[in-house]
């Protein structure tokens, strides 16, 4: 099948989160299997063309938005030689020339985000209907690409349209303003709805041939807890019928201890030598004491609420008491990060906070750390997790989402990590320290390491529910 791709961000020419991880691996996948992908994601001017091998096509026109017309141009890039994987770029530097993704350096928003991915559905519209593009599905992904299933409706576009949702919390609302940037029939269409469901997910949840999102409990807890689904949960529970969870996967390439090409020493199930090798080096770079049995936990993600970091920032002086080593990678919420800086500034020998991002160090907490803290409030899939297990760092979750889907508490006889039911910081703390109990035992802990690193959450499995889900939804249509 043709299948056109739509996503806000795409590994590695950009990257804020999971979303991007997805929408590298998953098209990626599904070519091997013989589908068409035609990826397109913004062309921000953090990405680098030339690394990537991105070039204008010369293809480019101007849309309408409002009463302003504004240009785009179409990129591509030839970093692989495949012809089942093109990957386009639409090119506006009023939009897209920006210095993150979504936020300013403080991790704020953009005030004008409405606009730009609005811009960027109207631009993927105006391409369908000048046939540059031909696909019979097209997958939508998140807010940013929310509006497109009823813009392509009103337009009586023959192709079926998936969306999959990555985050609830993020709902595209927009204003009665933001309405006028539309065209008038969709404008309208929207104007028939609620007030409350003035936003781009609203529309993805109406118009879309089948919803989807990346964990099965986290569809289950979208339809059963009200708090996740917001002003949305009755609409949710009304299309049941096409709404579903597919688990994401992990790109066991890119992502794989033995041969990790951010690591300087590759290690497997069959030898983990490798393993204390990158600990000692990250606790050299930590500026850490450099001794294997003290225990080193990692924590990676974006500084927000929801990832669990006030559990985290109300237990960590108990858990440096016991003298265990943190490192720290992040950015977001200044009152997180400043609380993890004032902990890495009156304990530098145990607690590390980068706030800047950086892939190669990414990698090395992965393969570094005894431990990988997320103990996140509420987790639609999580990748971290999953790469923590394959690189037997061994993971401490809250029973949520896809973190209930993906680790399996040790209960002294089987297990992958350790998990906690009830999202508290008492609980949490116990769960720390069991691990931290259990990670003394080293015949155990070693037990734990082979149960996580032998699990299997490669793309395969996923790709294979999306592929069956695309076949589906085309031959319905």
């Amino acid at each position: 099948m043709n299948i056109l791709y739509v996503s806000a961000e795409v590994s590695p020419f950009s990257k804020a989160g999971g979303l991007a991880d997805v929408s590298g691996a998953l098209p990626t996948e599904l070519a091997a299997k013989d589908e068409q992908m035609c990826v397109i994601t913004p062309l921000y001017s953090i990405v680098d063309r030339q690394q990537f091998g991105i070039y204008p096509t010369g293809m480019r026109n101007q849309i309408m938005m409002g009463n302003t017309r504004f240009q785009y141009h179409i990129y591509e890039s030839h970093r692989e030689d495949n012809s089942n994987h093109r990957i386009y770029f639409i090119e506006n530097t009023q939009f897209f020339d920006r210095s993150g993704i979504y936020t300013h350096a403080n991790g704020e928003g953009y005030e004008d985000n409405t606009w730009r991915f609005l811009f960027f559905q109207l631009c993927i519209i105006d391409l369908l209907k000048r046939g540059v593009f031909h696909p019979q599905l097209i997958h939508c992904h998140d807010h940013h690409t929310a509006l497109i299933p009823l813009m392509i409706r009103a337009m009586e576009y023959p192709a079926s349209v998936l969306f999959t949702i990555h985050n609830f919390d993020y709902r595209g609302h927009f204003s009665e303003g933001d309405l006028s940037l539309l065209p008038r029939d969709i404008a309208k269409k929207v104007r028939q709805f609620d007030h409350t469901e003035w936003s781009a997910m609203a529309m993805g949840l109406e118009f879309a041939d089948a919803v989807n999102t990346v964990s099965p409990t986290y569809a289950e807890e979208l339809l059963t807890q009200p708090g996740l689904s917001y002003e949305l949960h009755e609409k949710l529970n009304s299309i049941q019928d096409k709404f579903s969870g597919i688990l994401n996967g992990a790109d066991e390439v890119y992502w794989n201890p033995l041969t990790d090409p951010h690591l300087s020493h590759h290690y497997s199930v069959k030898d983990l030598s490798g393993k204390k090798q990158n600990k000692s080096e990250l606790q050299q770079y930590c500026g850490f004491t450099d001794n294997p049995e003290i225990p080193l936990v990692g924590s990676i993600g974006r500084l927000v609420e929801s990832k669990g970091y006030p559990l985290i920032l109300s237990s960590l002086e108990a858990l440096i008491d016991r003298g265990v080593q943190f490192v720290f990678l992040g950015s977001g919420s200044q009152d997180i990060a400043q609380g993890l800086k004032r902990f890495s500034e009156k304990y530098p020998k145990q607690v590390s906070y980068h706030g800047e991002f950086n892939e190669s160090l990414a990698h090395l907490i992965e393969a570094g750390s005894d431990m990988f803290m997320m103990p996140s409030k509420f987790e639609p899939c999580g990748l971290n997790q999953i790469y923590s297990l394959k690189y037997g760092t061994i993971p401490i979750v809250h029973h949520t989402g896809g973190l209930a889907d993906t680790v399996i508490d040790w209960d002294g006889k089987f297990g992958t990590g350790f998990v906690f039911n009830t999202y508290s910081a008492i609980d949490f703390l116990h769960a720390m320290i069991r691990a931290l109990d259990t990670f003394s035992d080293k015949d155990t802990w070693y037990k734990i390491q082979m149960n996580a690193m032998t699990r299997d959450f490669s793309w395969r499995a996923s790709a294979k529910a999306y592929q069956q889900l695309y076949h589906q939804l085309t031959m319905g249509r």
